[in-house]
């Protein structure tokens, strides 16, 4: 046998290194009798998020043990049950790539509640598509009480998610909920499924409130007090609670450089 080239091979996760973060294959972890949970040390992770192959675990090795690990299972994926007997889970314990087990708490999955199972898992991407299959279905049955209802959930959602959000990427997401020019949407041709003034409208404000930061973060403490005490007398108490904070901030810094 000849062969040529270099291999390319995805990393383990007994691999990663102190510090290191990614998605691990969701093939790795073992559920049993709906309490304890293996985890294959020999399962491959990956740098990025990837539903369609099946990494999907965020991960982060802490330390230099073998079970020093941080996963996060607020996400989407599901995991079937193993039924398993004392014999059994004892070969788990001997497997040298198996980690385990850990007590867990599991929730069952129930398809008709997937607005309060799956939506506050989702991450942005998601609720994105999630908001455009919404979308497609209200072109076809715009009183569709469901779809409505998806919508509305969806939006809630979504919206609680941009507000974690820098201001470029604010930015960006804003063209991504806006109408389609012209140009782009070939004469009307083309539907931005996503198109939502109610989101844009949102992040504009997220924008300006951003900026709005930025420019009080520039200020002096004694500036700042001044700002507090316009804020105060118009009964801007959201820009009051913001000055206030950055006042203690600055005034923290600068009690820890004395």
């Amino acid at each position: 046998m000849k062969i040529n080239g270099i291999i390319l091979v995805s990393p383990l996760m007994s691999q990663m290194s102190v510090g290191e973060s990614g998605f691990l294959s969701a093939d790795a972890i073992i559920i049993i009798n709906n309490r304890e949970m293996f985890i294959d040390t020999g399962k491959s992770v990956s740098q990025i998020k990837n539903v369609n192959t099946g990494y999907t675990i965020p991960i982060t090795r802490i330390g230099e043990e073998k079970e020093d690990f941080e996963l996060d299972f607020g996400i989407t994926q599901r995991f079937f049950n193993n039924e398993i007997n004392e014999e059994i889970k004892e070969k788990h314990k001997e497997n040298s790539k198996l980690i385990g087990p850990f007590l867990i708490n599991v929730e069952l999955y129930q398809a008709l509640n997937y607005r309060k199972q799956l939506y506050p898992r989702m991450d942005l991407t998601e609720l994105i598509s999630e908001l455009v299959t919404i979308n497609e279905c209200l072109e076809e049955a715009p009183d569709n009480e469901i779809f409505v209802e998806d919508k509305k959930q969806a939006r809630i959602f979504i919206k609680g998610k941009l507000k974690n959000l820098s201001l470029k990427e604010l930015q960006n997401y804003q063209i991504t909920f806006a109408p389609l020019s012209e140009e782009a949407s070939n004469g009307g041709e083309i539907i931005n499924y996503v198109e939502d003034k109610g989101i844009v409208n949102f992040i504009l404000q997220q924008i300006e409130g951003l900026k709005a930061h930025q420019g009080l973060e520039e200020l002096s403490v004694k500036d700042l007090e001044k700002e507090l005490e316009t804020a105060n007398g118009n009964e801007d108490f959201e820009r009051s609670t913001l000055i206030l904070n950055l006042i203690t901030t600055k005034k923290g810094l600068a009690k820890a450089t004395q």
